[in-house]
């Protein structure tokens, strides 16, 4: 067996501010020399099948966390502790201890119950900004997403903004970038300054029927559950339904700028074509960047040794660009009869949001293309990323108002 340092890579310089702007046509690049490259941090999975061959490998290759926690020097802090609390950090029976606790509510029909309230709330974050012709689409979906997660989870809409600093935080959890501790601290602290009281008084009395409700209900009667296992799952919730389901909206609606063909026949049939719209954006460019695994053990995959402790890092959003999976993979085209990717993950960390996410989109999708005639760009992009999520800051657009 070839041992995974002894081969000659192609290199991906991802912490340069200029590879964010366009990861995949980087990680193309690569692809065409070799499955995986080599970056500073590690090595990056490069098709699709690796990647997922590896996200379903919870054994030689568990999530990452505790590695980052050590080698940020973190232990002890309030992001650490949190970070190791949620699920995306367990690997064995305690992940499916703690995801036992969503499970029942993140299902297609619970998803469908919201449906009328998320069509809605974009109605009237549509309705707010229609006549002024343009605008930026970032603040119109940071505000969509949190009103039903929020409201599963006892949020009321006018604490949005107080929170949202903290909410788009901690996804830099997976940043790989030591800098970002000091923030993660600060959004794990006033988060739960937060929660704590609002599930304290559910406990005095004040019950609800909620997802929230139903998290206490669980942790009470079971020995199984800890305080703290509760309050950091709540806020995971939180900031991960927030942040994901609100840049793909961006996507989505950046893709029907770029693509305006695809805006035409979208706008003649936003119920019927709605649906494969969505599917092609998550697609062609989906909304979390990279995750990455961390080998417990020396291993050998497609001959070669990878020893233990070797970072590999999983380009999620460029997993629908493969070209073994997906013909003509740079096409834009909701009409290709398959679109395979991993937007959502794969294995035992698979999102347990999925169905809410999707029904947050299919919901989204016709209020806008019916509102927002012919949305071109119009403005510089800035994007975010690769780690974690990857998306614009803002998208600023202007449409027709005649």
């Amino acid at each position: 067996m070839t041992k995974i340092e002894e081969l000659e890579l192609p290199y991906l310089d991802m912490f340069n501010p200029e590879f964010v702007k366009d990861p995949h046509a980087h990680y193309a690049k690569a692809l065409e020399e070799s499955w995986i490259a080599r970056y500073d941090g590690g090595y990056v999975l490069l098709d699709q099948e690796s990647m997922k061959d590896i996200l379903n490998d919870h054994e030689r290759a568990p999530t990452m966390f505790d590695h980052i926690i050590k080698a940020w020097d973190a232990e002890g802090t309030p992001w650490a502790k949190f970070q190791m609390d949620h699920p995306i950090s367990r690997n064995d029976e305690s992940h499916k201890r703690l995801k036992t606790l969503v499970m029942p509510v993140f299902t297609p029909k619970k998803a469908d119950q919201f449906r009328p309230l998320m069509r809605k709330r974009m109605e009237t974050l549509i309705d707010e900004v229609v006549d002024q012709g343009e605008g930026d689409f970032a603040k119109v979906a940071r505000q969509y997403p949190i009103t039903v997660i929020g409201m599963l989870l006892g949020v009321p809409l006018e604490d949005v903004p107080r929170l949202e600093k903290w909410l788009l935080a901690l996804v830099e959890g997976a940043s790989q970038d030591v800098g970002n501790l000091p923030l993660l601290n600060e959004a794990v602290v006033g988060l739960l300054d937060y929660m704590r009281p609002v599930i304290a008084d559910r406990r005095a009395g004040n019950r609800k029927d909620d997802l929230l409700q139903d998290m206490i209900d669980a942790c009470d009667s079971s020995d199984d559950f800890s305080d703290d296992e509760l309050h950091h799952y709540v806020i995971g919730l939180l900031s991960g339904g927030y942040d994901t389901t609100m840049n793909q909206l961006i996507h989505t609606v950046q893709r029907m700028c770029e693509f305006p063909e695809e805006w035409e026949k979208l706008a003649a049939d936003p119920e019927g074509r709605s649906k494969a719209f969505i599917e092609e954006s998550l697609r062609y460019k989906s909304m979390f960047g990279a995750t990455a695994r961390t080998t417990s053990q020396e291993f050998e995959y497609r001959g070669l040794t990878f020893p233990a402790g070797t970072m590999l890092t999983i380009p999620l959003t460029f997993s629908g660009l493969d070209p073994s999976k997906n013909s003509c993979p740079l096409d834009f085209d909701p009409d290709r009869e398959k679109k395979q990717h991993l937007a959502f993950g794969s294995g035992i960390h698979y999102c347990p949001g999925v169905f809410l996410a999707y029904a947050l989109l299919q919901e989204a999708v016709p209020v806008i293309v019916k509102r927002l005639a012919r949305p071109r760009i119009n403005g510089d992009l800035e994007y975010v990323g690769p780690f974690g999520p990857w998306a614009v800051r803002a998208l600023p657009i202007e449409w027709d108002t005649d």
